[in-house]
């Protein structure tokens, strides 16, 4: 039985895109929230990058987030971006005087 519900854990995603998130200079971004409202949020690792997984084909909209660091947001379209990695350059929030 286990065996069965192994396999259904390891089906439930059906693609797979990985963001790279840096900086103005190319430096990895640790820590940059990604969300959409077709996955679980989740965070870059120390290489600036996270792997998403959508369940459905279609459009999805994923908004990044990082301290200090403009809103970003990208668009992912499914299955054509399937596989893929994305890179993502935010630029440093202008400071409000």
């Amino acid at each position: 039985m286990s065996g069965c519900s192994l396999l259904g854990e390891n089906q439930w995603s059906a693609y797979k895109v990985t963001v790279n998130v840096q900086n103005e200079t190319g430096q990895a971004i640790q820590n940059a929230s990604l969300e959409s409202s077709a996955m679980k949020s989740q965070n870059t690792n120390e290489n600036g990058r996270s792997e998403l997984q959508f369940r459905s084909a279609g459009l999805h909209v994923v908004t990044i987030t990082a301290e200090n660091k403009e809103t970003k947001q990208i668009k992912i379209a499914l299955p054509q971006d399937d596989n893929k990695i994305i890179n993502v350059t935010l630029s440093v929030k202008p400071q409000l005087n």
